[in-house]
């Protein structure tokens, strides 16, 4: 297995909060990233019932058995596919870097838009599929990042528009569902459209998923699954987020005439695929309530998913917090705190929660916010971890949306390294009656 390295600011942390509270920040991140980690994931499902049935088919014929994909965690799915002995004949991944595993290639492409080596290298993936034999079978490792590290517009659509309209929705605080299906809707091989490049191959996609709810059609904007959207869905979302006059009257008469949609459910194209989701925020939420109770802390699972940093959902998420982890306690959430940004500001929506929420809490209360992947927003922290902020010195770092320069300064973001993982975001409420150093 990985090993999970320390917090590499773990010092600051320690004087920042002392040395209790620290302890359980640590053990919280640790388990986190090593519950959702692909070295623990892949093996698991791979011993299941489903995994041992796919070992059969992919065995038949060694030499047949090619494997593609695209993630911040498709390199790591990867590496832990081969520790696991199975060797594939071939094939290209998109990840986080680059270099080779095995027979297979591994290109580097960027996250959250698309550039010109995410276009180049989606289309020699689509080249190599299109040139296996009929009778492949491909492994199609997938995660949060393949939206953007798989991508190839269509044919009237400029790269440059796509990446003008999606930046400008992850401003605007757009949820990713929304986001996702203009992705979709916008692509050539995304909502289900790379069957039509692999059909009649069969492609068993694994996934790793960094979206609330799961949905496949929204997990790296759905490749090889069907989607239940369509092209006027996108549409609506981009004029609700004043996007539309982005690609101009023309184009957007072009993509509702229907001709450019999506695979549906039922396509035939998609008959010799099937999908199985390893790994996603609940197993990571599971892992910290472990790792808190180990200390001795009752951990309480919250039943909502966190959608927004807004004022009104954060008190909502203390009351809840409060109610459940009484004295001496905890509650763990998940979700992605979404946040609509105005100006430049360094931050991510992590720090952004961990801030709002700072603002609002009582003495010996923390919270804790871990984007997953090791990398919130624009910064180089990994979440944070606070007690009670002055709202007052809260509230001018949040209007300027610079709550990575305000953690960064209190020494308490927490830094660590990429973790080969994505599964979205945990944020956790603390009662230990320690107090704030």
């Amino acid at each position: 297995m990985t090993e999970v390295r320390l917090i590499s600011n773990r010092r600051q942390l320690l004087r920042s909060l002392g040395p209790e509270t620290a302890c359980v920040v640590d053990a919280c991140y640790r388990n986190a990233i090593y519950s959702a980690s692909p070295d623990r994931c892949i093996p698991a499902f791979l011993r299941s019932p489903a995994g041992r049935t796919l070992l059969r088919r992919i065995s038949l014929k060694s030499e047949d058995f090619y494997c593609f994909g695209a993630g911040k965690a498709s390199a790591e799915m990867l590496k832990a596919l081969i520790n696991e002995g199975l060797d594939p004949a071939g094939g290209i991944v998109s990840s986080v870097g680059s270099g080779k595993l095995g027979k297979v290639r591994l290109e580097r492409c960027p996250h959250p838009l698309p550039d010109g080596d995410s276009v180049k290298h989606t289309l020699e993936i689509m080249d190599e599929l299109s040139s296996l034999p009929r009778d492949s079978n491909i492994l199609f490792l997938l995660s949060g990042g393949a939206s953007s590290m798989l991508a190839l517009p269509l044919d009237f659509i400029e790269l440059e528009e796509k990446r003008r309209i999606i930046g400008l929705m992850l401003l605007s605080g757009a949820n990713i569902g929304d986001i996702n299906c203009v992705r979709r809707h916008l692509s050539k091989v995304k909502g289900g459209n790379l069957a039509r490049i692999y059909y009649p191959r069969r492609v068993f996609t694994l996934a790793i998923s960094d979206v609330p709810g799961n949905r496949p059609e929204d997990i790296g904007s759905g490749p090889t699954c069907p989607d239940p959207t369509t092209s006027a869905d996108a549409i609506s979302i981009m004029k609700r987020y004043g996007a539309l006059g982005l690609i101009g009257r023309d184009k957007v008469g072009r993509l509702n005439s229907g001709r450019y949609e999506t695979l549906k459910p039922g396509d035939e194209l998609l008959s010799t695929t099937s999908y199985r989701i390893i790994a996603d925020n609940r197993i990571a939420m599971r892992g910290v309530s472990r790792a808190l109770e180990s200390l001795g802390l009752q951990a309480v699972t919250d039943r909502k998913t966190i959608m927004s940093s807004s004022p009104r959902e954060i008190r909502s998420f203390l009351g809840r917090a409060r109610n459940a982890a009484g004295k001496h306690g905890a509650f763990v959430a998940g979700g992605e705190a979404a946040v609509a940004v105005r100006g430049e500001g360094y931050g991510g929506r992590c720090q952004h929660f961990a801030l709002t929420a700072a603002s609002m809490l009582e003495e010996g209360e923390f919270i804790v916010a871990i984007a997953t992947d090791g990398k919130d927003g624009n910064t180089s922290s990994a979440g944070a971890a606070t007690g009670p902020v002055e709202p007052a010195v809260a509230i001018k770092y949040l209007n300027e949306f610079n709550s990575g320069i305000y953690f960064e300064r209190a020494g308490t973001n927490i830094v660590g390294p990429a973790t080969g993982t994505n599964v979205s975001d945990i944020y956790i409420y603390l009662k230990t009656g320690v107090p704030n150093h």
